[in-house]
């Protein structure tokens, strides 16, 4: 039973990639063999647990785990760069609005007009 909802699960990371796919090609490769490679583990766990031995981790739930937190940390700081990016992005902007649409400082009986 467990299989079926992983297998669900990870599924959700195949469609979203190939709903991204236009974005970046190569993420969306990696994330479809990534997840293939996920469903393929939950099937045959005995598979996992073959490769993580070879890799020298004791069962090839620890090897998951491990690759799941690399992958994270990998996520984590690329969304961190692009939050950067962002920022950088928005500041840009406002200082190019600013410049091209100057305020000026209103004097005392131009506040009075402004109500």
């Amino acid at each position: 039973m467990i299989e079926i909802i992983l297998t669900a699960l990870l599924s959700v990371g195949i469609a979203f990639a190939l709903r991204e796919w236009k974005q970046s090609r190569i993420l969306c490769t990696a994330i479809v063999l990534l997840t293939a490679t996920g469903i393929y583990f939950v099937w045959e766990q005995s598979a996992s647990t073959r490769v993580a031995h070879a890799l020298g981790v004791g069962r090839g739930a620890d090897l998951v785990l491990y690759i799941y937190a690399a992958i994270s940390f990998v996520l984590i700081i690329s969304l961190v760069l692009r939050i950067k990016g962002l920022q950088e992005t928005l500041t840009d902007l406002a200082r190019a609005f600013a410049l091209a649409h100057p305020a000026r400082p209103a004097r005392d009986g131009d506040q009075e007009d402004a109500r």
